[in-house]
């Protein structure tokens, strides 16, 4: 993350030497087959584009990760008139967070930063670039599952734009976005709670082709489950087909366009 444009103070280490080190870390031997680096970006961060592409055409790392809730929205005017035009010209995917929970930048807490990275601020980015691959990861969070177990109305127009859960299902369903995908990685920390709803999510036809599971990075750690321990109770409560399809096929079909 580049927290700094946000009102953070700048880190130790900078996003650029950041960048590097982790190209480095993946041209390693140990690594080079286990690690998909995607390249960071803030759009009020100065030479942020420059910054991009360098990581891309000199390091060939594979995508970009976005994080709204630092300070600005997916329609910031850097990413609509350079970023997101060079990602679908590059056959980029982009990763997004989308949830209420995280981080915040400094300027940018309480309820206008979770509104500045909320499922319906895509939708202008993906009537413009319906070519562009985006995943809305953790499929809305945790807290917005709980809420829609707990039994929010589902014939309520209202209630459901205001869940983020059924605000990326109806985006997806709808089927007005081809190339919108949704993640559940972190969100399936909460295994017990999680998995009956997961399960009845993914019989729907497009829902199941468009959500990934895959790694969460560092916060998997936070848990008391492994992420081997989430993925192999996923194997065993989904069936070896459906994981597969989630955690290979539709992975594979975000990151390169290649679907099956």
């Amino acid at each position: 993350m580049d927290i700094a444009p946000g009102g953070c103070r700048e880190a130790p280490i900078g996003l650029r030497e950041q960048h590097d080190i982790l190209a480095q870390l993946c041209r390693t031997e140990e690594y080079a087959d286990r690690l998909i680096p995607f390249a960071a970006l803030h759009p009020a961060r100065k030479g942020a584009f420059d910054e991009f592409r360098r990581c891309i055409e000199e390091h060939g790392f594979r995508g970009l990760k976005l994080y709204p809730k630092l300070g600005y929205y997916p329609s910031h005017p850097l990413l609509m008139d350079k970023v997101y035009p060079y990602c679908v010209d590059n056959n980029l995917p982009v990763m997004t967070h989308c949830s209420r929970g995280g981080v915040y930048g400094k300027n940018a807490a309480g309820v206008w930063g979770e509104e500045l990275g909320a499922p319906h601020r895509y939708t202008p980015v993906l009537a413009q670039f319906p070519e562009l691959r985006i995943c809305l990861a953790h499929f809305g969070g945790s807290d917005e599952w709980e809420d829609y177990v707990a039994g929010i109305d589902p014939l309520d127009p209202d209630a459901r734009i205001v869940n983020w859960v059924t605000m990326i299902r109806d985006m997806i369903k709808s089927q007005k976005y081809p190339n919108l995908f949704t993640d559940i990685s972190y969100t399936m920390f909460d295994f017990e709670e999680n998995l009956p709803y997961l399960d009845i999510s993914l019989k729907n036809d497009a829902l199941r082709s468009r959500v990934l599971f895959r790694s969460d990075y560092y916060m998997t750690k936070q848990e008391d489950l492994s992420e081997r321990a989430v993925s192999m109770r996923m194997r065993h409560a989904l069936g070896d087909e459906l994981y597969y399809q989630i955690a290979h096929d539709n992975v594979r079909h975000w990151l390169s366009g290649e679907a099956g």
